[in-house]
């Protein structure tokens, strides 16, 4: 078991509070995220800081985590039990409407393949399938899913290319993929976008001169 210590600031102090579901995210995880219960809140705030610390308990078996290792840490504070996860990748603003919701397939039951055997046997790509933008509530978002109300669980979802129905209901060929996937990608996403940053602010040719 490693602990793994969390700053937060007295605004924090506001809607976060012990027992709720935190994500870790790590590189030096094999999965690249575990999810374990924010364990205890110190009461005492920095005079100078005004921020306190958090622990999370966490389950280490393999030793993945060490001590001094740096971690992200999404608190999962928005949770309800009666929102529906559904991955960041699957918001979209309407650029119609200016609403936020997602593209949901209304007739996914006998189109779409249940498992890689039947998407392999379709060709990858499923038949045109029908979608309708429904309007959702963001009630919480993490680094990788989101929880909103609006929705009914189990439903597919698109996540890549809402651009192309240009607000409208329509149909579409897809390539039905499962969750982890989704989020391993939004994962490489932000590493490949920050790997950029870095890059860039390393190089010679983004010195300033005065």
């Amino acid at each position: 078991t490693v602990i793994v210590e969390v700053i937060l600031t007295d605004r924090m102090l506001n809607y976060i509070e012990t027992g709720q579901r935190s994500d870790i995210i790590s590189t030096h995880l094999p999965s690249g995220s575990v999810s374990s219960k924010l364990s205890r809140i110190s009461p005492f705030l920095h005079p100078v800081t005004h921020s306190t610390e958090a622990e999370i308990e966490l389950p280490n078996p393999e030793n993945y985590l060490k001590s001094g290792m740096f971690t992200s840490v999404d608190i999962h504070y928005g949770e309800s039990e009666n929102a529906t996860l559904v991955p960041l990748s699957a918001l979209h603003e309407n650029p119609l409407s200016g609403a936020t919701g997602v593209y949901v397939s209304r007739d996914t039951a006998n189109k779409i393949p249940q498992n890689l055997d039947e998407l392999k046997a379709a060709g990858n790509l499923t038949e045109a399938i029908g979608f309708e933008f429904i309007p959702v509530d963001v009630l919480a978002k993490g680094r990788m899913s989101a929880g909103v109300t609006g929705i009914e669980p189990n439903q597919w979802v698109v996540t890549i290319g809402q651009d192309l129905f240009g607000g409208e209901n329509g149909q579409a060929k897809m390539r039905p993929i499962k969750w982890d996937w989704v989020e391993y990608l939004q994962n490489l996403q932000r590493e490949d976008l920050l790997n950029e940053i870095l890059q860039k602010k390393n190089s010679p040719t983004d010195t300033l001169a005065s």
